[in-house]
């Protein structure tokens, strides 16, 4: 990834602006989240804040409906590649959305509890970070 190079996206919650690399649509925005989440692919450790989880949560699902809809025949064989791409990102995510509530990434595996752990999890995820600085890090939202 040439564009990124140099950047220490993994670590830190947000890029540093204004360096040249990184691209404009990265920040605050609804795009900027969503393609800041995929940058963070394969990082479980640090913090996310709830606009980085349900803004790349809602926008991959989005994106499968319109797939889904918009390409009967071939909608579906779509809409399952691209939660396949997603998956290693969609876990990332989950796991650092569960350390801003001062939880450990293990806590994924509830997925595994039909229902209860899905609504388990669903309120985790609701739930407001931590102030401050935890052990998985400084918070996002302020840095």
């Amino acid at each position: 990834l040439p564009l990124i190079e140099g950047l220490n996206l993994i670590s830190s919650p947000r890029p540093n602006f204004p360096s040249p690399a990184v691209p404009r649509l990265i920040g605050r925005d609804w795009f900027g989240w969503y393609f800041y989440a995929w940058a963070k692919y394969a990082a479980f450790d640090r913090r996310a804040p709830r606009v980085e989880y349900w803004t790349f949560t809602l926008a991959n699902y989005l994106a499968c409906f319109i797939l889904l809809a918009a390409l009967q025949p071939s909608g579906a064989t779509w809409a399952t590649l691209l939660l396949a791409l997603a998956f290693l990102p969609m876990l990332a995510v989950q796991a650092r959305r569960l350390h801003d509530t001062d939880r450990s990434g293990w806590n994924i595996l509830l997925n595994f509890i039909p229902l209860i752990g899905f609504i388990v999890l669903l309120v985790y995820f609701l739930q407001p970070g931590t102030q401050g600085e935890n052990k998985y890090g400084p918070d996002p939202r302020y840095e």
